[in-house]
């Protein structure tokens, strides 16, 4: 399976690739929406997870642009803070498949939505996206996998 990673936190981009590299995906990386369109064109993946907030062109614009060019392109937003755009993604899911991720999030949570076939409930991510205290219980059962943004990441295999 083939995944584009969209986000302008290249040490963030990185870890991801490196992550899902691991778990036999074949991934490209690009730090902003524009990049990431162009690159969609070129590399034509299977998802693309994206995060929002960029420079250049965000993630949302970006994804509408290659919804113009392939209107079954499949998307996995991850943020630090999705609220202000819910009402945006859930039309968006209306129309396309999309996911979403809060930042920090588990290797495990991420995997699984790039596995669960169309039409199946999302267990980490509900349709209102996550209710806090799961949220909270899965950072804390999670302890050891998260991928955070800023300067230290890990994964489960080691930390960066």
């Amino acid at each position: 399976m083939k995944i584009l990673i969209v986000d302008d936190n290249e040490a963030l981009a990185f870890v991801l690739k490196e992550m899902l590299d691991g778990e036999g995906f074949e991934t490209k990386v690009a730090t902003n929406g524009r990049e990431g369109y162009f690159s969609y064109l070129v590399f034509e993946p299977d998802w693309i997870i994206s995060d929002i907030h960029m420079p250049v062109e965000n993630g949302l614009e970006m994804m509408k642009n290659i919804w113009l060019y392939e209107p079954t392109a499949k998307a996995i937003y991850i943020s630090g803070d999705l609220s202000p755009y819910l009402d945006l993604i859930e039309d968006e899911r209306s129309r396309h498949e999309v996911r979403c991720l809060e930042k920090p999030f588990s290797k495990e949570e991420l995997t699984g939505l790039l596995t669960l076939g169309k039409g199946q409930e999302e267990k980490s991510v509900s349709p209102q996206f996550r209710s806090e205290p799961k949220a909270d219980e899965e950072r804390r059962r999670h302890e050891d996998d998260i991928v955070c943004p800023g300067s230290t990441f890990a994964t489960s295999e080691k930390r960066v």
